[in-house]
Order: C-alpha cells, then structure tokens, then sequence
C-alpha cells in the first residue's frame, strides 16, 4: 500500500489552508522538536489507519521450469498478515483574551491573541512530542499510542529490545548495533531517537574522538547532532527506568516515503496536517475574544521492520 506523504513544511504552506494563522501554527510547531520538521506527514481517510503487516518469510526459491510450482509448499504458500490500528486523536487548546487588555496591547503594538494562540500552538507540539514516546500507558490515556506502551506492550509491535546493558558498553557500537536492526529500507536508517542522559555520553565519545557530526534542519536550520548521517532527536520523555533509574531506551528507524516501510504523523485527509483554528468570537461568559487551535494527529508505524530499539544503561556506557 502506498502512502502519500508530506513535510510540515509544505503543509504549513499549503494553499488549502487558506488560513495564515493555521499556517503559522504549523511553523510554530516545527519550531518546538526537530522531530517535527522530519517526520512525514500523511493523511488518512477517516479517523484511523489499519496496517496489515507480513508475517510470512521464505515465500520464493530458485527452481527450474520442470518444478510444479502448484505443488510446491514455499513457491504457492500465502502471504499472511496480521493487522494493528491507529487511531488518530484530537489535541485542543482555547486561547482566550480579555477584550480590555487586548485593547491596550493594541494601542502598544502587540496582537494578544496572536501571541495566546501562539503559546497553545508550542503546548500542542509539547504534547504531541511526549506522546509519540509515552503512548496511552505513560503518557494521557486519552491520547494516541507511543513507542513505550502498545508499541513495546500488549501489542508487541517492536519486539524486544536490543540489549545494551552490559558492563562498559561503547556507545558507537552500540548504535551500530542498533541501526543494524533496521532493515526495511535495506539498511537505510533516517532518524535515532535518545534522551539527553544518553545524548551527552554519545557526546563525550564524540568529543574524545573529535569526531562531531551536524546536520542542519530543513526548516528552522537549526544545527543538530547526527551519527552516520543521521539525524540525533533528543527526548527527554523517553523515561529512564531499572532498578537505579538509569536504563533508558534508545530508538532508530525509516521514514515512511510511501511504499510503507517506516514512520509517520497520521492526520485526516481533509484538514491538512490536522490543523484547524477558529475564530470562535466573543465570549458568553467573560470580556473575551476565543481561538480554539486543534491538531488531529497520531503515530504511526507502517512498517515493524523500520524501527528497532535497545535498552541501555547509562552508567554503563563509555
């Protein structure tokens, strides 16, 4: 199944919206995690997407034109599937200013509102970013899933986890490992994924070996650290766990680009990028004006072959 994917950069320019406001929430979450100017983008029919994933392996073999290919249990077996769903949730903020104090910014130069919705606008992408790790059992219930619950849970859609925990673990080897277990684009990983606990011991080793590497970001060109070409996302939502609290989990993976072999921001096809503000008037309760900002967002992971995760200890790693 291919996908069409999209940037929130192109979304945040998108003619449909025909709103500058929605358009400027969108450049105001890009401006929030780098995260958001990579990952792609894709719109849903509907309020969820089902993915089918394969689960068959040795599906064909060299043979010869006198093989009765019917009768042949590896040439004619069936591909089987099994199938996970994801529901797209909806983030809202209401953004309300009084009509006399906007009146006084005014006369300063100072738009209130804009500043308000701008501030609901950054809460959002905040929430949307904890949320791709938390998931429902970490993080707001009410939420969409994240890699820490259903992804590595009850669903299983990862596996388990890379152990990194040994004693006196080399971090670049480490990550090594770890980009190995991606093998949906062939080995082509596009996006690693770490708390700053870890980040500043990938730090350290960098340093000692001179050896930093940046890559600059496409929106806000930003200059954030990257291994092998790869871009480095911090998250500090990621939870440090264990018996001291100092094993953390670390995560790489493909963007999805289509063909539905990585990960991706899920929105309904008809709001572009899930975004919508609404001027809602006066207040009937107060002196106020209201903008509600929303976002219709969720995670998705297309293919379970296109992320892997290890769990590491960071008093452990050199």
């Amino acid at each position: 199944m291919a996908f069409l994917t999209s940037s929130l950069a192109t979304i945040g320019a998108n003619v449909h919206h025909n709103n500058p406001i929605a358009a400027g929430v969108a450049n105001t979450i890009a401006t929030v995690a780098p995260w958001f100017e990579f990952v792609p983008y894709i719109p849903v029919e509907g309020k969820a997407l089902t993915r089918q994933y394969q689960v068959d392996a040795d599906l064909t073999k060299f043979t010869d034109e006198s093989t009765d290919l019917s009768a042949d249990a590896t040439t004619s077996a069936q591909i089987t599937t099994t199938a996970h769903t994801f529901e797209i949730k909806s983030v809202v903020g209401q953004a309300q200013v009084g009509q006399l104090n906007s009146a006084g910014a005014s006369a300063n130069g100072v738009d209130l509102m804009a500043i308000a919705v701008e501030g609901k606008a950054r809460d959002i992408a905040r929430k949307v970013y904890k949320q791709v790790v938390t998931g429902k059992t970490d993080g707001d219930a009410n939420g969409f899933e994240g890699l820490q619950d259903d992804l590595t849970g009850a669903a299983n859609l990862l596996g388990t986890a890379l152990d990194g925990t040994g004693a006196s673990g080399n971090i670049l080897s480490l990550m090594d490992e770890l980009l190995d277990g991606v093998t949906a684009k062939d080995g082509q990983v596009d996006w690693i994924m770490m708390p700053s606990a870890v980040m500043n011991k990938f730090r350290e080793k960098a340093r000692s070996l001179n050896a930093f590497e940046y890559i600059t970001t496409p929106i806000t060109n930003r200059n954030i650290l990257a291994y092998q070409g790869i871009p480095i996302f911090r998250n500090d939502y990621i939870p440090m766990t264990g018996g001291s609290s100092t094993e953390a989990y670390i995560y790489s993976g493909c963007w999805e680009d289509g063909t539905g072999n990585g990960v991706a921001m899920l929105y309904p096809s008809t709001v572009p990028g899930g975004i919508i503000t609404e001027d809602l008037g006066v207040s009937e309760r107060y002196l106020a004006n209201l903008t509600r900002v929303v976002q219709h967002t969720a995670f998705g992971v297309l293919n379970t072959k296109g992320i892997e995760h290890m769990q590491v200890d960071v008093g452990e790693l050199a």
